[in-house]
């Protein structure tokens, strides 16, 4: 409870992440392991084959494949219905689509979610080499393994960085969706490179929903608040800055 109460980010994100972090054991434990999976497995046929029957498609029995992606995309989508709850939780004000209260709360939430791809990648790759995706040899997911865990740790610096420099003159906490009071040479520059940003993490988001990467979709939109967190933060200090000057030029 001390920490809940000396935490910049709020009680209700913990309490929600504690939640996330059970619900993920539930479907570890319900299709993780090789028997787990193959029970599963043969209760989805006992109810979409009858279901298939009563629908007219008598030849479009279930296949072993098909039923893996349905439940991708059904676990999937389950995510990211939890991970945008997460998000609202996260938030300072529950009224509207607010940035992190302060700078700290930033960089704890962007630490905690570009961590967490290790463990993400780490629950991806195990879970479906028991779920007999890949060949059972170690290499064939002992590379990406070991590849993506060495690109985070190797990009983890430089993406505090490029936060660091990003959040010199920013206000938080600001409301999420906002413009620019006047699109100058260097607010179109922001805008470009928001607009990168946030295209880049919507293509991955795509990619984890159709593959049914449960812990990376919570990653990403994370990341996704993140960068219009940033965008935000801008758009509030210029703001302020326009009042300022023309306050100062009523006063002149």
């Amino acid at each position: 409870m001390i920490l809940f109460q000396k935490s910049p980010i709020s009680k209700r994100f913990w309490l929600a992440a504690i939640g996330a972090f059970v619900l993920l054991l539930l479907h570890w434990e319900t299709i993780g392991g090789r028997e787990e999976w193959q029970l599963f497995y043969k209760a989805a046929l006992s109810v979409l084959q009858p279901l298939a029957h009563t629908l007219g498609f008598r030849d479009l029995a279930p296949t072993y494949s098909g039923v893996k992606q349905l439940v991708d995309l059904c676990s999937s989508l389950l995510a990211l219905l939890y991970s945008l709850f997460l998000l609202k939780l996260t938030m300072p004000s529950q009224q509207a689509m607010s940035t992190p209260k302060n700078r700290l709360s930033f960089f704890l939430l962007l630490n905690m979610a570009w961590l967490a791809i290790i463990a993400s990648t780490l629950y991806y790759f195990i879970y479906h080499f028991e779920r007999y995706d890949y060949p059972s040899n170690g290499d064939s997911m002992g590379i990406p393994i070991i590849f993506s865990i060495f690109i985070t740790l190797l990009s983890w610096p430089f993406v505090n960085g490029f936060c660091i420099v990003m959040l010199r003159t920013v206000m938080f906490p600001a409301v999420i969706f906002s413009r620019f009071p006047k699109y100058t040479d260097v607010s179109i520059a922001y805008e470009i490179v928001f607009g990168i940003l946030l295209i880049g993490l919507s293509f991955f988001l795509l990619a984890f929903i159709l593959s049914g990467d449960v812990t990376g979709i919570p990653i990403i939109i994370m990341l996704l608040y993140l960068v219009l967190s940033m965008r935000a933060g801008k758009i509030a200090s210029r703001i302020v800055l326009k009042v300022n000057s023309q306050a100062r030029d009523k006063d002149t």
